[in-house]
């Protein structure tokens, strides 16, 4: 490929990348009040924004860098990897994203470039590089064991998954993968179409995070996904006390609690005026259950009497009998049943199938 074309295909991912920054942060800046998850990911998109018109200005109007261009603005892009950590961090703990926690990733990673500021010289460069490299991975690592023990432990205070399931993320992470090496080929190679790819992976990537990140939901109950089996053991061998069970039984058979569409743990906790702590244990281990499997019992038996006695659409049984959508309502009850709502339906119906 001739030199202008490359140069014109290296111009074009560069206003590909700056397009989707822009439209990724547009989506965040408008949820960054949801929570301090979305606050964070806002302002990485602002920095990567910033970033970029940096880069833009030292590339198109005037470099002062000269012959330590590269490894400046390397350093400097570089900055966003403690920012990922984090935003990893608040998925796999939420509401343990503090300042403080900000701090400690995001700091150290601008040692490097101040460094390498007043100290030119390529083995710095190097060092501070691999060392970076090294964090990210480390990070990506840390976060991958961290969210697969998140999704295990969602069952145990959700009783839905839509918006909290972080499933996404593992696709993400396995991309960055990907995106690491064409990273580390863009900046050891400095090749004009490596750059190109890096920057076309890239707004395919953050718009796509960015999507996924305005329609997550931070549930501050997660705290207890680490510390499940320490509270199952200390409340073993506790009995529940009679007044709690009959209270625990009234919210589901006569309260009707399991349709609520967004219930967790914690606002059952504290309707029961009890901890989170307790009546986990008392669902897992008196019950040999999950919250999850228990709240969703009721509701396919709810949305089952809701199919005989009623010609409501499919949708309208899936809400009224508190599902969030209409496939998790067939996913949960063809699990349960073992044949999907419309069979159950028309199997009543013929009076091949008795209600249960």
């Amino acid at each position: 490929m001739e030199r202008n074309a490359l140069d014109a295909l290296a111009d074009f991912s560069a206003g590909c990348f700056f397009a989707s920054l822009l439209v990724s942060g547009a989506i965040l800046y408008m949820a960054r009040g949801r929570s301090r998850l979305h606050a964070v990911a806002a302002a990485m998109f602002a920095w990567l924004v910033l970033m970029n018109v940096v880069l833009f200005a030292l590339i198109y109007v005037r470099n002062v860098l000269g012959t330590h261009f590269e490894a400046v603005t390397n350093l400097y892009q570089a900055t966003c990897i403690p920012m990922c950590v984090c935003l990893l961090y608040g998925l796999a703990r939420p509401g343990f994203l503090t300042l403080r926690a900000l701090s400690a990733h995001i700091v150290p990673a601008l040692v490097p470039l101040a460094l390498y500021a007043l100290f030119p010289n390529h083995t710095l460069y190097v060092v501070c590089m691999s060392l970076l490299a090294c964090y990210g991975l480390a990070g990506m690592l840390w976060a991958g064991d961290a969210l697969r023990r998140y999704n295990r432990g969602i069952r145990q205070w959700c009783s839905y998954t839509e918006g909290v399931d972080v499933s996404w993320v593992f696709y993400v992470l396995a991309s960055f993968a990907l995106l690491y090496v064409v990273w580390l080929l863009a900046s050891y190679h400095g090749s004009r179409w490596v750059n190109a790819l890096y920057n076309f992976c890239c707004s395919a990537i953050f718009v796509f995070v960015a999507w996924c990140l305005r329609t997550h939901e931070v549930v501050m109950c997660a705290d207890g996904v680490e510390d499940d089996a320490q509270a199952e053991a200390s409340a073993c061998g506790m009995p529940p006390a009679r007044h709690f069970t009959e209270e625990f039984r009234r919210a589901f058979d006569e309260g009707q609690v399991f349709l609520t569409p967004r219930l967790t743990l914690t606002l059952l906790a504290e309707r029961l005026h009890t901890n989170r702590t307790y009546l986990s244990a008392y669902i897992n281990q008196g019950l040999h259950t999950t919250f999850y499997d228990y709240v969703n019992r009721y509701r396919v038996e709810y949305a089952k009497r809701l199919l005989v006695s009623q010609e409501s659409t499919m949708e309208a049984v899936a809400l009224r009998s508190g599902f969030n959508s209409l496939s998790t309502f067939t996913r949960v009850f063809v699990s349960a049943v073992g044949i999907s709502p419309s069979q159950y339906r028309k199997a009543h119906a013929g009076g091949a199938l008795s209600s249960t």
